[in-house]
């Protein structure tokens, strides 16, 4: 997953500063978003530097960043290797399926938010 934020002057070391502001943004994002968190995903992205120097790029390691971002369909799945899936549920138990049925999830957009808000306090900054 990869966003990008542009500037209108190339960016100099004293806006260094501005990319905490950023990730402390997503964070505190994420928090809202969603109601239940381990601060996995919000530990997961990287603020820099853009190679021209006149932006920033957003990425995460997470392979359900953009799935949550951006919603995805997920397919129904069976056991591979053995008997039954298994996953943890909201109330802390665990589930035992042989078969999960397929399933959509929605959107819940917290990078877009993120930029928006971090870009209304930034001078120069413009969201693509």
């Amino acid at each position: 997953m990869k966003v990008t934020a542009k500037w209108d002057k190339p960016l100099k070391y004293e806006y260094d500063f501005k990319f905490n502001e950023l990730k402390t943004t997503i964070g505190s994002t994420i928090e809202a978003v969603f109601s239940h968190t381990t601060g996995t995903l919000a530990a997961s992205f990287r603020v820099k530097r853009s190679h021209a120097g006149h932006g920033v790029v957003i990425t995460s390691n997470k392979p359900y960043a953009a799935a949550q971002e951006y919603g995805a369909r997920i397919p129904a799945r069976r056991p591979v290797n053995g008997l039954c899936l298994a996953w943890s549920s909201g109330g802390g138990g665990m589930v035992f399926a042989k078969y999960a049925r397929a399933f959509t999830l929605k959107a819940r957009p917290y990078i877009e938010p993120s930029v928006d808000e971090w870009s209304k306090n930034s001078i120069g900054v413009k969201w693509k």
